[in-house]
């Protein structure tokens, strides 16, 4: 018995050591597979690849938009420039969109592929087309499946069996919403809108549009950008047919307006342990902290002293209940309905904080009024209220899809007054 004791003290402490080692230490073989379209991430949902791909151009510069964002663009004394946004969202203020259609209309290109494109970019291009609009809101078409077959109009670049493609995460296919635009938004005597790319009978998944003396490109799905879709040769091909109608001269990479820009105080974006982790030296005192504090509750936190006895405290039946909740959505993986929980919370706290009601949500301009009541960007309350509005139309959600509307929601508590 005395020679056990003495292996669970040498061992455990030695045991506990190798496995901080292994989660901190050995993650650079590890993916992350959340969408970051980052582009010089070699992750799988990165955009290394193509920016890469995009750099290699023949006689083509490139470079990356500075902090200050696109409201620098209209001042720039050349033409025949390109604007290339890829990511989940593109986050303008309406003085930064109104800086991009100027870009364009001096004689540039803009390219868009992003699951959110501003509305006043993509209502203004459908209500100057011609096709006798008196005021259009535009807006993209969910289409959730595992895999969507895409192709393009033009007979030289169509191919007979399309480019299919699958959404992948870690070693599954999942189904993934492959957003489209109705094709009833488009008419045959448009002036300024040409169709590139298609998926199904009357969808449309990319299309340029002219702007002024530019253009402009929108196109929904950034995934098939990233770097597990370009790995395959066929997807490889699309993305090369795709930017043939497209000038690569002097290419700009706006890699800034991809999340709302934030100051290095902001507590949703950073943390003392954010920093500390980011310092070799600092991560390397860190961990050592941890296993010394380990080992002293081994072998040095034992009482010395008569035990006190313990006096029950009064059961607390609220605080059981909460914990069993808790409990029963950990163990049943119910990603859904744990999204739909934070969703009522978060209306039960509008409801609370601003007054609003059941009803005030269906108007038209709710909005713009959350948005400047609490202080924040409305593209972030469109974002909250458009992912929940994709996720209550799915079966069920893959967990990074719950931490990604997760953290929206905890940044807007961050930041509203």
């Amino acid at each position: 018995m005395k020679n056990t004791g003495i292996i669970l003290k040498i061992g455990i402490p030695v045991l506990l050591i190798a496995v901080i080692f292994y989660l901190y230490f050995s993650n650079q073989s590890r993916h992350n597979w959340i969408e970051n379209y980052k582009y010089g991430s070699k992750e799988p949902y990165g955009c290394y690849v193509i920016s890469e791909m995009l750099r290699s151009q023949d006689n083509a510069s490139f470079s990356l938009l500075e902090r200050s964002g696109t409201s620098t663009l209209p001042a720039l004394n050349t033409t025949g420039n390109t604007y290339i946004f890829i990511g989940e969202n593109l986050f303008l203020s309406d003085a930064e969109q109104d800086s991009l259609l100027r870009f364009a209309a001096k004689g540039n290109h803009v390219f868009i592929s992003s699951k959110q494109v501003p509305s006043e970019i993509l209502n203004t291009l459908f209500n100057e087309s011609g096709c006798n609009y008196e005021d259009v809101y535009a807006e993209y078409a969910e289409n959730i499946k595992e895999t969507e077959t895409f192709n393009f109009y033009d007979s030289s670049l169509h191919t007979k069996n399309g480019f299919q493609y699958t959404y992948r995460y870690r070693n599954e296919e999942v189904e993934y919403n492959w957003q489209v635009i109705d094709g009833s938004y488009f008419c045959d005597s448009s002036k300024t809108i040409s169709l590139i790319s298609y998926a199904g009978d009357n969808y449309v998944n990319c299309f340029i549009s002219d702007y002024g003396d530019g253009s402009i490109t929108i196109h929904t799905n950034p995934v098939m950008f990233t770097n597990l879709m370009m790995k395959e040769a066929s997807h490889f091909d699309y993305a090369d047919r795709l930017f043939s109608y497209i000038p690569l001269r002097s290419i700009i990479w706006d890699e800034t307006s991809k999340f709302p820009y934030s100051e290095k105080s902001d507590p949703a974006y950073s943390t003392p342990l954010k920093y500390i982790l980011s310092q070799p030296a600092l991560k390397a005192g860190w961990y050592t902290l941890l296993i010394l504090a380990a080992l002293y509750i081994l072998f040095r936190a034992k009482r010395r002293v008569k035990v006190i006895p313990v006096i029950e405290p009064k059961t607390n039946n609220a605080l059981s209940f909460l914990r069993s909740v808790s409990m029963l959505f950990q163990h049943s993986n119910d990603h859904k309905k744990m999204a739909e929980m934070k969703m009522k919370f978060f209306l039960a706290f509008l409801r609370d904080r601003y007054n609003y009601t059941a009803d005030t949500l269906q108007r038209p301009d709710f909005y713009e009024s959350l948005s400047a009541r609490a202080g924040v960007d409305k593209s972030l309350v469109t974002t909250i209220f458009s992912e929940y509005k994709s996720i209550s139309t799915m079966k069920d959600i893959p967990s990074f899809r719950l931490e990604d509307f997760n953290k929206l929601i905890h940044i807007f508590y961050v930041r509203c007054s």
